[in-house]
């Protein structure tokens, strides 16, 4: 992948954002009267495009540099048996395979001291909105590159973490305990104390 190529996913990522998120945080505000370029958007806009073009480009150039040692571990053939399955199943599995990822580097980032220290970077956002949640600290994006990692190593393309918005859905009821709103985000909100709240999609 080169820049063009990941210059276009970027914008075409922030579009489909935009189309998205801006909407439903209309509709389901958790905050009625915040606007859409509140307080601190574009240092968050910021946190965005150096996720995207800076440190998601620097992960696919070392996968695609040093791929071929990962030949040894994952042979060829599971990865070709994997791009042959149905692109559902794919899809399915990579959102399986990612959240999964994803809650345990999160929880790690939460309860080891040391990885706090960057994670709360994530947490310090006053102003919650679908770009706020690509507020991270490099080191503590680990999540992100073990998921690109997993995914293209095992034959699955790359897979993007869903956004924290700025939409409150009532959590008790069953469907949207899937939605990664704000009010999943305000439970482990908590910058002197880590506090559980670690699911992305998935309510495991």
């Amino acid at each position: 992948m080169n820049l063009y190529s990941i210059t276009a996913a970027t914008g075409l990522s922030i579009l489909f954002l935009l189309l998205l998120f801006v909407p439903m945080e209309k509709i389901f505000p958790a905050r009625a009267n915040q606007k859409i370029l509140r307080p601190h958007w574009f240092t968050d806009l910021c946190f965005f495009l150096g996720q995207y073009l800076l440190w998601g480009g620097l992960v696919l150039w070392v996968l695609n540099k040093f791929g071929f040692w990962l030949d040894d571990i994952i042979p060829a053939s599971f990865r070709n048996s994997v791009a042959a399955q149905p692109w559902w199943l794919q899809a399915i599995e990579v959102v399986v395979l990612s959240d999964f990822l994803i809650y345990w580097a999160h929880r790690l980032q939460h309860n080891n001291e040391f990885l706090w220290r960057f994670h709360k970077v994530h947490h310090s956002a006053e102003h919650l909105d679908w770009v706020a949640a690509h507020r991270e600290h490099p080191p503590g994006m680990n999540g992100p590159a073990m998921k690109e990692s997993a995914g293209q190593s095992s034959g699955y393309p790359g897979a993007r973490k869903p956004s924290r918005t700025g939409v409150r859905i009532d959590l008790e009821r069953p469907m949207p305990k899937t939605a990664a709103s704000e009010k999943v985000f305000q439970c482990d909100k908590d910058i002197e104390r880590p506090r559980p709240g670690f699911q992305g999609v998935l309510p495991w």
